[in-house]
């Protein structure tokens, strides 16, 4: 999976998780710290530019501003790209592409919509990640994936799962064929793919939805050379393969959005 993305995972649980441990008294600030560092930025349309306004250091800071705001819970957005010339399944190898993916901060007022920016750093040799604050107080935008159960999407990417197989294993891609025979056996058992405990706070999500986040682990198959994305096949294998990757791809985010914003610690209409 992009690390992006991963990103953006981590930043919406680990911030419910935050926000549910504040609210209870329950840890000190030491054993809250989130482990990247990321900065947070308020952005203010001027003309045809953006003005940076530094709203926090750390995502701690930036948790408890939020709060003071009324923050409710954190979620994740994700939309489709719509481009007609290239697949999100494919663009998303490339920075900014695959869609649009937003942190929303639920408020009793409206929700809030960061988006996450990535730099590389020549000085440092790392990524330096900052979101910024791109709508205020704005009408929660529409998405469908809202209404989408957990028990619906483990259905879905069952029956899929199945699918892809046996597309691999018809065209000899046996790597796949292990690859999606996993990911299907992730939605029937518990914990990460990986012999290591289920960490925290994806341990805090119910079991349907630890399942859904460890299947998109092993069945994100959307990379650059030698990956799924990589291969090509002559007539309708080719129309089915696209047709598959693309289903897979869109089934993957709404599972994504779907076990992710169940981490809120009250339920978000």
């Amino acid at each position: 999976m992009q690390e992006s993305i991963a990103q953006d995972i981590n930043l919406v649980l680990w911030g419910n998780a935050v926000l549910g441990a504040i609210a209870a008294n329950e840890c000190s600030r030491e054993e809250l710290e989130f482990p990247q560092p990321v900065t947070f930025l308020d952005l203010r349309k001027e003309d045809s530019s953006w003005r940076e306004i530094p709203y926090a250091p750390d995502p701690l800071t930036w948790l408890e501003r939020l709060r003071k705001e009324g923050a409710e819970a954190l979620q994740l957005f994700y939309e489709a790209s719509q481009n007609p010339e290239i697949p999100d399944r494919i663009a998303v190898v490339f920075p900014g592409g695959g869609g649009h993916w937003l942190v929303e901060v639920v408020k009793s007022t409206g929700c809030d919509y960061w988006r996450s920016r990535w730099r590389w750093s020549e000085r440092d040799q790392h990524w330096e990640v900052a979101y910024g604050r791109i709508l205020c107080n704005h009408p929660r935008l529409a998405s469908p994936m809202r209404t989408t159960r957990p028990q619906t999407i483990h259905a879905q990417l069952l029956t899929h799962l199945d699918r892809m197989t046996e597309f691999a294993a018809n065209h000899d891609q046996e790597t796949f064929v292990r690859t999606f025979g996993l990911a299907r056996q992730m939605l029937s058992s518990r914990g990460s793919p990986t012999e290591e405990e289920t960490p925290w706070p994806v341990s805090r999500l119910a079991k349907i939805c630890q399942q859904l986040l460890s299947a998109v682990e092993v069945a994100w198959v959307f990379g650059g050379m030698g990956s799924w994305n990589d291969l090509t096949f002559r007539g309708d294998s080719q129309t089915e393969y696209e047709t598959l990757s693309d289903a897979l791809y869109q089934l993957l985010n709404t599972a994504i959005v779907v076990a992710v914003n169940s981490s809120a610690i009250a339920p978000v209409s």
